[in-house]
Parts: structure tokens; C-alpha cells; sequence
């Protein structure tokens, strides 16, 4: 059996080196466009926290608890999964008028909001599990109701 040409192995040996670096683009847009989402969530809970920030230096009170939305993470998994954002109706935010929060566009979160004894927590739980769950809390100190300085990364579900 006669040996490959030395043309047939540079041939192979360039197939290889391309399968390679398209592997890593892959893996390089797919973070970025990650990263691109978990900012819609991180800017939206910060959007929350300031609003409950406002609304108890107006009251001394703090915004009851609001029922997520969406109110099933289902469904925004599914619209997720299918390339759209969730789009939710003006009713799902009723619970968040206390804060001044509605999401107009397509989300790709489900936001919640939950008051406790000493402030509150505002989860961004993500349509797809790679985006994780974001974070924020606030709590009453000194007659203020102050913001925690990050927003925490809650590992993928």
C-alpha cells in the first residue's frame, strides 16, 4: 500500500486545524450571547431595587410581595427555546406597580419580588437553565432601605 502524499496531509492537517477553531468560535458567540442576556436580568433588577429604594423613602414602607412574571416559568422557557424572548402582557406586572417595573419587550427572565422581615430579595430566574439565576437584596438599616452592593450569581438550576 503506498504512503499518503505529502499534499494529502496538509490536507488533513488544515481540516483539523479549522474543525478546531470552529469548535472555540462556537463556544466563544454562545458565552457572549449569554453574557448578553444575563444583562437584560442585571439591569432590570437593578431597575427594581432603585424603585424600592423610592418607594420606601416616599411611604417608610416597603412594596408587598408581587407575584412573579411571568407567573409560570414554562412559558418562558418555551418562547425562549424558540429564539424569542417571552413577551408579557401589561396585566402580569401588577404586582410590581409598588416599584414602578414593567418589562415592555421580550424578557428572557422571570422576575420576582419578595418582601421580608428587614427588606426584600428581587429574583431574575433565567428562560434557559445556562442563564442561571441573578440576584439583589435590599435591607431597612438606620431608616433607609439600602441595596446590597452586587448582584449575586445563583449557580444554573
Amino acid at each position: 500500500m503506498a504512503s499518503p502524499s505529502r499534499g494529502t496531509k496538509v490536507a488533513v492537517i488544515v481540516v483539523v486545524v479549522l474543525a478546531g477553531v470552529m469548535f472555540a468560535m462556537y463556544f466563544a458567540v454562545h458565552r457572549q450571547v449569554v453574557h448578553g442576556k444575563t444583562m437584560e436580568g442585571r439591569t432590570a433588577l437593578l431597575d427594581i431595587g432603585r424603585g424600592a429604594v423610592a418607594a420606601y423613602d416616599k411611604d417608610r414602607t416597603l412594596c408587598p410581595t408581587a407575584t412573579p412574571a411571568p407567573a409560570k416559568l414554562d412559558t418562558c422557557v418555551s418562547a425562549a427555546q424558540g429564539g424569542t424572548g417571552y413577551q408579557s402582557m401589561h396585566t402580569e406586572w401588577n404586582g410590581f406597580a409598588c416599584l414602578g417595573f414593567e418589562v415592555t419587550g421580550p424578557q428572557h427572565y422571570q422576575y420576582t419580588y419578595e418582601r421580608t422581615d428587614d427588606g426584600f430579595v428581587a429574583r431574575a430566574n433565567g428562560c434557559l437553565p445556562e442563564m442561571g439565576t441573578l440576584e439583589i437584596r435590599g435591607r431597612v438599616t438606620s431608616g433607609h432601605l439600602e441595596l446590597g452592593p452586587v448582584v449575586l450569581v445563583v449557580p444554573p438550576r
